[in-house]
């Protein structure tokens, strides 16, 4: 396989040995996994090159979606590929044409990606798009499956924001939900 980065170290405790690494990419359940380590200034072992590593990654979980009001179109779940963050409500949405999706990239706040271990709050998308039902926002640091995530939308009073497919307006909401690998 391709060789991935090392985005963060947690060095072992005074009666540990074990070393966590948190890489650049995610590592899926069942994937084989190899360490190599060449000494810096600061030698921690002798170098080594290959070593087998356990992978103990869990299967993402089931999406825990909300139940959306009675006679409304509303956001019910979320998954995540690669940078995308994919919302789905439980009616299609009206489609948007360019200028509106330009301008809904600043009606959302996305919380809940990490960036080197730090938390990213209030990351607005780069590109808003509605395919149906599901609202795609590309986000500049990605959100992983099994994180959990807070979007907030507000709705625009130009009239630029989102509408179901009846034109009706999409109120503001926010919406706290776990994350799945799209599928």
């Amino acid at each position: 396989g391709a060789a991935v980065s090392v985005a963060s170290v947690r060095a072992p405790g005074r009666d540990d040995t074990t070393i966590t690494l948190e890489l650049e990419a995610p590592v899926t359940q069942g994937q084989a996994v190899t360490v190599s380590y060449a000494p810096g200034d600061y030698a921690i072992a002798a170098a080594f090159a290959d070593q087998p590593a356990t992978n103990n990654t869990q299967p993402p979980p089931a999406p825990v979606c909300v139940t959306a009001p009675e006679g409304a179109t509303a956001p019910t779940c979320a998954a995540v590929s690669g940078n995308d963050l994919i919302v789905t409500f439980n009616a299609d949405l009206a489609p948007i044409d360019a200028a509106t999706a330009s301008a809904l990239r600043f009606s959302f706040f996305v919380d809940g990606a990490y960036h080197n271990g730090a938390p990213v709050n209030f990351q607005s998308p780069g590109r808003v798009s509605v395919d149906g039902a599901a609202l795609t926002l590309t986000l500049g640091t990605a959100v992983r499956a099994g994180d959990e995530v807070t979007i907030h939308y507000s709705a625009s009073s130009a009239g630029n924001g989102l509408n179901d497919a009846d034109g009706n307006p999409i109120p503001d909401f926010t919406l706290t939900v776990t994350t799945t690998a799209q599928s």
